[in-house]
C-alpha cells in the first residue's frame, strides 16, 4: 500500500525488479492468474506490462499461455495502449518463437485463442486484416503455426476454432493447413502420427493434401506404420484415404498394408485388407506383405 501510495520513479523501479529469470511482479501475478493483484500493482503502482522476461515472455504472454482469461481480458481490453505499443505486445513472439496465440493453442486454452483472435479482428491496421494474419500465420522455431501445435496436442476445440478463422482469412491458400515445419511434417502428418482421428478427419474435410512426409510415406502410410487405428479408419471412410491404400513409398515400394505387416500389428493389417489393400504388391526387393510379416 506504501508503494502504491508513493507512485513515483522510485517505487516503479521497486515493483518493476526482476528475479533471476527476469520476472517482475506483474509475471507472477500474470502466470498465477491474479487479476486482483495485477491490477493494483498497474493502476496504483505504475508497474510495466511490457517488460520481458529472460524467455522474452511478457506478463500478457504468460497469461495467454497459461489460461488465464480474466487476466487477458484485462491486459487486451484496459492495458492495450498502455505503453503505445498495441499490436505488438499482443503478438509478441518469446525467444522460442513463439507467439501468446501460440502459446495458448499448444495448451488447448480455446477461449483465450478467441479472445486473441477477436482482439486482433478488432484491431487491425488495414481492410486486408494483415495483422490478423500474422497473428496466425507466425511459426516457432520448429516452424509450427498456432494451428500445428494445437493439431499435434490433439486440442480437438482449439483446432475448430482456429480453423474457423483460417477458413475466413487464409482461406485462398490455405497457409497453415498444409504448411512443412522443420521436420517435414504438416499438421495432417502429425495428426497421422499421434492418432488424432478425427482432427485428421477435419483437416482433411479443409482441403489438406495428401503430403508425403520426410521417408516418402503418405498419410495413410504414416498412420499405418505407426500403428494409428482410429486415423486409418477416419482416412479410409474418404476417398482421400481410399486413394492412398496402394500406393508405394517411391524409394521401397513398401505399401501401408507392408508397413503395418512388417510391424506385426495384426489389427491394422486386417483394417487395410478389409478396405481393398492389394496383398500381393511387391516392395523393391520383391517382397510382399506376407514376407514381410514373417521375416
Amino acid at each position: 500500500e506504501y508503494v502504491g501510495e508513493n507512485n513515483d520513479h522510485e517505487y516503479r523501479d521497486f515493483v518493476n525488479a526482476t528475479d533471476s529469470q527476469g520476472n517482475t511482479a506483474v509475471h507472477g501475478a500474470a502466470c498465477a492468474g491474479r487479476l486482483d493483484i495485477l491490477t493494483f500493482l498497474i493502476n496504483k503502482c505504475g508497474a510495466s506490462v511490457t517488460l520481458k522476461n529472460t524467455m522474452g515472455c511478457t506478463p500478457l504472454w504468460l497469461a495467454a499461455g497459461y489460461g488465464h482469461e480474466p487476466v487477458l481480458e484485462y491486459f487486451l481490453l484496459s492495458v492495450y495502449n498502455h505503453d503505445n505499443e498495441g499490436i505488438q505486445v499482443v503478438d509478441h513472439l518469446n525467444s522460442s518463437g513463439d507467439s501468446p496465440l501460440l502459446a495458448a493453442a499448444s495448451r488447448g486454452h480455446s477461449k483465450v485463442c478467441q479472445l486473441l483472435l477477436e482482439h486482433m479482428a478488432k484491431n487491425n491496421d488495414d481492410d486486408d486484416f494483415g495483422n490478423l494474419k500474422s497473428m496466425l500465420n507466425n511459426c516457432n522455431k520448429s516452424g509450427d503455426s498456432p494451428l500445428a501445435v494445437a493439431v499435434g496436442n490433439g486440442h480437438e476445440t482449439t483446432v475448430d476454432i482456429l480453423l474457423e478463422w483460417e477458413d475466413k482469412y487464409n482461406d485462398q491458400d490455405k497457409t497453415n493447413l498444409n504448411k512443412i515445419n522443420v521436420k517435414d511434417l504438416t499438421p495432417l502428418l502429425t495428426a497421422c502420427e499421434r492418432n488424432h482421428g478425427q482432427i485428421a478427419a477435419k483437416l482433411v474435410d479443409r482441403g489438406a493434401l495428401p503430403t508425403n512426409d520426410k521417408d516418402g510415406k503418405s498419410p495413410l502410410a504414416v498412420a499405418a506404420f505407426c500403428g494409428c487405428v482410429d486415423v486409418v479408419e477416419q482416412l479410409l471412410k474418404v476417398e482421400f484415404g481410399k486413394s492412398l491404400l496402394n500406393v508405394r513409398i517411391e524409394t521401397t515400394g513398401n505399401t501401408p498394408l507392408w508397413l503395418a505387416a512388417r510391424t506385426g500389428n495384426a489389427k491394422m493389417v486386417n483394417i487395410l485388407l478389409s478396405h481393398g489393400a492389394d496383398a500381393t504388391i511387391t516392395n523393391i526387393k520383391g517382397q510382399t506383405a506376407l514376407q514381410a510379416a514373417i521375416q
